[in-house]
């Protein structure tokens, strides 16, 4: 009984490892391809990303999640989409805007990432990092 139990624990994590492996690779809208893997401004495409700012840390005063506001700009994109932790971030419409975006009070930090796509689908990417803080005795 003891090596059924193993065996079907073993199956379980292979189950997950594979599942995250497929989805670390997917290519679909909102996958983990629309996110750049660098901190620089990607130039790629023609439109330009004027600004994007956000607070470097945050306090989260024992809460467990909270929101930070994210201000962005951009001139010529025909799309833009905001981005935290790998989840896009809805209502991002307008070429600038603040956007209140929720975040996880945890010691990782967050990446928030913004995409502008001009007329031709050409991608320009920028990123930054907010780090969550638990008070003066963290």
């Amino acid at each position: 009984m003891t090596t059924t139990v193993r065996n079907r624990a073993g199956l379980a994590t292979l189950a997950v490892v594979v599942a995250l492996l497929f989805g670390a690779c997917s290519d679909s809208s909102g996958s983990a391809a629309d996110t750049p893997a660098t901190t620089a401004a990607d130039a790629r495409g023609s439109a330009e990303i004027l600004s994007l700012d956000a607070p470097g840390s945050v306090d989260c005063a024992g809460a467990t999640k909270m929101t930070v506001a994210v201000t962005y700009s951009t001139s010529g994109a025909a799309s833009q989409r905001l981005v935290v932790d790998g989840l896009p971030i809805d209502g991002v419409t307008q070429p600038s805007a603040t956007v209140d975006v929720p975040v996880h009070c945890d010691p990782l930090p967050h990446t928030v990432v913004l995409i502008a796509k001009d007329a031709q689908g050409g991608r320009t990417t920028k990123q930054l990092t907010v780090e969550t803080q638990h008070g003066a005795g963290s």
